[in-house]
């Protein structure tokens, strides 16, 4: 705002602004060890499906955004995300952040029987996720890592087991 008021009324003024320097974060990429930890701790709970999900590469708003009909036989049709609007309220947005993002992703049939047993639809406020894994983390003294970073596990892990990375790009 202040630059185009002063180029306006003080056209020949000089001024020189510095920001601090851009800090670089270093996300920390669960090991295969810690994240069978947290999935065996929530093992028979609301959050057993959804954290699964996310360690499948699926978003926060992905997972929430699930409904009865994305399940069709053994195949998960992953095409909307749970957003919040500017003015707080979460919405159902039928497409998801990247048009490359509209995938199907295909479960064993064991999967499918607990996520239809457990129910893969959570209902809950997106943020509980976030929350159960904080906790979980704390309980079981394991370092504290975001819920997405579950997505780079994912890719990691994929890559690791001889996936090739034309396929693992694609979730």
């Amino acid at each position: 705002f202040i630059s185009p008021v002063l180029k306006m009324y003080r056209p020949n003024f000089t001024y020189m602004v510095t920001l601090p320097p851009k800090v670089p974060v270093e996300y920390y990429i669960p090991t295969k060890a810690e994240v069978d930890a947290i999935l065996d701790y929530v093992r028979g709970t609301e959050y057993y499906i959804p954290l699964t999900l996310a360690m499948f590469a699926m978003r926060r708003s992905e997972v929430c955004a699930l409904e009865p009909g994305d399940l069709e036989g053994n195949t998960l049709h992953i095409t909307k995300a749970k957003v919040q609007t500017v003015d707080k309220t979460w919405i159902i947005k039928h497409y998801n952040k990247t048009s490359d993002s509209h995938r199907d992703i295909t479960f064993k049939d064991e999967f499918v029987e607990e996520m239809l047993q457990y129910g893969f639809c959570f209902t809950k406020h997106p943020e509980r996720l976030y929350d159960r894994l904080t906790q979980v983390q704390d309980k079981l003294g394991i370092k504290h890592f975001r819920l997405h970073d579950l997505r780079h596990f994912f890719a990691s892990y994929a890559h690791a087991i001889g996936i090739p990375d034309k396929y693992i790009l694609k979730q």
